[in-house]
């Protein structure tokens, strides 16, 4: 199968409404909440793909900060066209403020994952439609307290009256009397209470989609199709170097962890699943393909 790198990028715009004069630990914050929300989303998101941000300009008028996301993903033959992963991270981002200032600081009564979106009811009993990658604000405390974060650094500068994020053409406003109750945290715990840890030894992995570089998930198929972090340091290091020839029907025997939590229903949230390769014990190589197809015949 063959495999080509692909880049795209995004513009984000993160707007200090009122005085253009902005405390700066009002914008160090923004700045590191942001940084920790792409990262993060990322690892939700689990489609295999490096995200970096970067600040394009800081634009008059309103205090506003441009950023660009970008996108680095290696694809095969099988993946569809049109995806663009910077776009759907940024328009992720911009979701997540959104369902903030939805849930007013509140735990929200449900939520249902759906297959390409997400309904959250919220304490009023009004319910929303966001994107499905919005379900990581409630699997990571990092997103809320990001935001939380932001917000209450807003709060310092007396001279703003709102904070806006443009995304993916929508925009989400949160006005100066909104501040006290979208900076309350909403705790995830309260939400998805429990955890569910396991190892499975010896597990045979088929690669799916290899990371050449070593630095992001793999993608594998066992029983399913799944994505997982590589923790084997001597494997990378294989692989940096060039000691491991990658084909169609390479396989590896690892030890492989599972996280998953377990929602409210009792039931675990496959959706959550996060998964690590510990330790690898066995490369395939073209030679044992070929050993097994003599045996066979």
């Amino acid at each position: 199968m063959e495999y080509e790198l692909h880049k795209d990028k995004c513009e984000l715009s993160f707007v200090f409404e009122g005085e253009n004069s902005v405390d700066a630990l009002t914008v160090t914050k923004a700045l590191d909440g942001l940084i920790t929300m792409v990262s993060v989303i990322a690892e939700c998101e689990e489609n295999e793909t490096k995200y970096r941000l970067a600040v394009n300009a800081f634009s008059p008028g309103s205090f506003a900060i441009v950023l660009l996301a970008f996108a680095e993903s290696v694809r095969s033959l099988l993946t569809p066209e049109g995806v663009g992963y910077a776009a759907d991270l940024v328009g992720v981002i911009g979701a997540c403020f959104s369902a903030k200032r939805f849930l007013k600081g509140k735990l929200p009564k449900s939520r249902e994952v759906k297959e390409d979106y997400l309904i959250i009811e919220n304490a009023e009993g009004a319910t929303a439609k966001f994107p499905k990658g919005v379900n990581a604000l409630f699997v990571d405390q990092r997103i809320d307290n990001s935001i939380t974060c932001i917000i209450n650094g807003a709060m310092l500068s007396d001279g703003v009256s709102g904070i806006r994020v443009d995304a993916q053409k929508k925009s989400v406003r949160i006005d100066k009397e909104e501040f006290s109750e979208c900076a309350i945290p909403i705790e995830v715990e309260n939400i998805d209470t429990k955890i569910f840890e396991s190892t499975r030894l010896n597990e045979i992995l088929f690669v799916r989609q290899p990371d050449l570089l070593g630095d992001s998930k793999w993608g594998f198929k066992s029983d399913k199709n799944l994505t997982a972090d590589i923790a084997d340091k001597d494997f990378l290091e294989k692989i940096k170097a060039g000691e491991y020839e990658i084909y169609s029907g390479m396989y590896v025997i690892a030890d492989l962890a599972v996280r998953v939590m377990i929602g409210a229903n009792g039931l675990p949230d496959e959706k959550s699943s996060k998964y690590t390769v510990t330790k690898i014990h066995h490369v395939s190589t073209r030679k044992d393909a070929q050993t097994s197809i003599s045996q066979e015949l």
